[in-house]
């Protein structure tokens, strides 16, 4: 490691941004899962089934990602592909606060959720080395990943703290925090 690349990229602006983002993504997947599962079981659907919603969306998000990323790629268009994505997890999550015991609309919402969260899962690393400085990739790489570890534990915790204080409907107001973030990130 570079001596001081860690100081480097952590005082990048528009890494600390997009470093922001996948941390925000991250804590708004694990809190949006403790509240998901609870919300599925209202709606009357066991427990036990839980993983055929959880397949056949992850399948659908597989496949429909990829023609997204080829145009955000080929045409140069991350920057409107990103904010297209922050606004789709902002409806998914309206969609999950408004289904409560609706079991379709929860489905459509998890649906919505998971193209945006696989399509950025996708972008996010592409925009990261694009925006390192040269020499510090691997270290901007590794900021990311704490990033999004962070963002998983804290998730986590605040979606049980949530759960524990209100219930499964407080969680989804979570994606509030996305549109400061996204709107404003950097073009590459």
């Amino acid at each position: 490691m570079v001596k001081g690349s860690f100081s480097k990229v952590l005082a990048e602006p528009r890494l600390l941004k997009l470093n922001f983002g996948i941390m925000c993504l991250h804590m708004l997947l694990m809190s949006t899962f403790v509240a998901l599962p609870g919300q599925l079981a209202d709606a009357g659907f066991p427990a036990a089934e839980h993983w055929k919603v959880y397949l056949a969306t992850m399948l659908i998000a597989f496949g429909s990602v990829v023609p997204f990323i080829i145009y955000a790629e080929v045409k140069r268009k991350m920057k409107q592909v990103f904010v297209f994505c922050v606004g789709l997890i902002v409806v998914a999550e309206i969609v999950l606060w408004n289904a409560q015991t609706q079991f379709w609309q929860l489905v459509v919402g998890v649906q919505l959720f998971f193209v945006a969260f696989n399509l950025m899962e996708a972008l996010l690393p592409s925009l990261i080395s694009k925006e390192s400085p040269a020499g510090y990739k691997g270290t901007a790489m590794g900021v990311y990943s704490t990033s999004q570890f962070l963002g998983v534990a804290i998730g986590g915790s605040l979606g049980g703290w949530i759960d524990g204080m209100f219930d499964g409907q407080g969680y989804f107001s979570l994606a509030q925090c996305w549109p400061q973030c996204g709107w404003q990130s950097p073009v590459p």
